[in-house]
Order: structure tokens, then sequence, then C-alpha cells
């Protein structure tokens, strides 16, 4: 139900508009957009970022699934549609599994001390991989950042024009990335066909860019995951200084 909201809704609508793709949201730890708010602890985010990254695992598990739950809303700029009956029993059908998972099986076998560790260490490399996989494919200081504008307000761009100038696509070549991350690597392509199969999108990715490049739209692509990382720390630096 969440993910479904915040993903597939906002995030694939709203791809790095500030306020409201919540995928790009750090409850104001980053200043993932030139369109952000800025704060001065935003000049050493590209120092901390991994730290945050790492710890997002565990506020996903232990607090914003919980929040969302009981208030409906994950901040005052995100509000989630009333959950179902049938949306409630899957949150805690979800929550019991993962407590067991989570807690009961490792504390009943290990050392408690064992088990803690276990699971912090658990929580920090599925946090730090999930960011750098989806945080790294739309901050980035070659995509675009669109703002709104008019009233009411819009984009101006068609949508799947928006898709490809905000997205970033990395080791577009790599048969191993593009399984381990489940073909998103293919970021563009992922945003441009939500639903088709990952495996295609090696066979396609040419296809897109031949398309992009004859009708002047930028398509964005890294050879391999060392630089696109290094690009998107470059643009968490240029982020984090103060707007002029």
């Amino acid at each position: 139900f969440i993910w479904r909201q915040q993903h597939n809704v906002w995030h694939h609508t709203y791809t790095n508009i500030a306020g409201l793709d919540e995928g790009l949201e750090t409850d104001g730890w980053l200043r993932s957009s030139p369109k952000d708010v800025w704060e001065p602890k935003h000049r050493y985010q590209h120092w901390y970022a991994p730290l945050v990254y790492c710890m997002s695992g565990i506020g996903l598990i232990l607090f914003r699934n919980f929040k969302v739950y009981f208030t409906g809303k994950s901040s005052d700029h995100f509000v989630y549609p009333k959950m179902s009956r049938r949306d409630k029993l899957t949150f805690w059908i979800g929550r019991a599994f993962n407590a067991v998972m989570y807690f009961v099986v490792p504390f009943a076998v290990f050392p408690w001390w064992l088990a803690l560790a276990g699971f912090v260490l658990f929580s920090f490399a599925a946090g730090s991989t999930l960011a750098h996989v989806l945080m790294l494919a739309h901050i980035a200081s070659e995509v675009e950042f669109v703002e709104p504008v008019g009233d009411p307000l819009r984009v101006e761009n068609e949508w799947a024009i928006h898709q490809v100038i905000t997205s970033m696509n990395f080791s577009p070549k790599s048969a191993f990335m593009n399984w381990y991350v489940g073909g998103l690597n293919f970021q563009i392509e992922h945003h441009l066909f939500p639903q088709m199969c990952h495996m295609v999108y090696p066979k396609i990715a040419h296809i897109v860019e031949q398309t992009c490049q004859e009708y002047g739209v930028a398509y964005t692509s890294k050879p391999n995951f060392v630089k696109a990382v290094a690009e998107h720390y470059y643009a968490l630096k240029e982020f984090g200084q103060k707007p002029v």
C-alpha cells in the first residue's frame, strides 16, 4: 500500500519535483534537489549522506511504516489515501512476519548482542543498497529538476520527455548489474515502461537513446556504477552549497 502510493504514484508521476516526489525525500537531512529548502547542515551532506542512507533501512522498518499507518501521512506534504480493511490486515501480517524474522528467531538462536548486531548490519546494508540504486539514478547534476508553472500548476513537458530528462542510467552493458538491481540501472526505460520485464531493457535501450537523439531529448547514461556514484555525490556537494 505504501510503496504503491509513494513510488508508483508520486515518484513515477512527479519525478524529481521537490515536494511532490516522495521517493527523493529524506526528512530534511539531504537537499536532494536545487529546488529544495536549504539549511546550513547541507554544506556537509556529501560527507554524511552514506550514514543517512544506512539509517534509512532502520527508519523504514521500525518507524516510517507505522507513522503512515497511524497518522495517514509521512509528512505534511505527503498525505496517503485511506487504507482499506485488506490493506490494514496485510500491514499487520507483514509486520508480524518481520518481527519474527528480524527479532524472535535471531534472539532465540544467538546471543542478544549478536542478534542485535545482525539486525543493524542487515538494516544498514539494505538501506544503503536501496538508496544508492534509487537515489543516484535521479540525483545528479546532468538530470533535470523540473518546477511546475502556471495556474493551475502544470509540468510543461510531455510525460515521456519528463521521465527521460529526470532519470539517469548506469552500467548499461553489465549483465550482472541488470540482474542484481532488477533492471533499475536502466532507470529511463524503467520509468517509460514500468510494466515491462527488466530483461528486455538492454534490448530496447539503444532504440530509446536513438529516439531521444532524433528529437533532441537529453538521454543520460553512465558507463559504470562507480562513475554514477561519483556523479551522485558531486551533485549532493553542489546542492549543499548555499543558494545565491
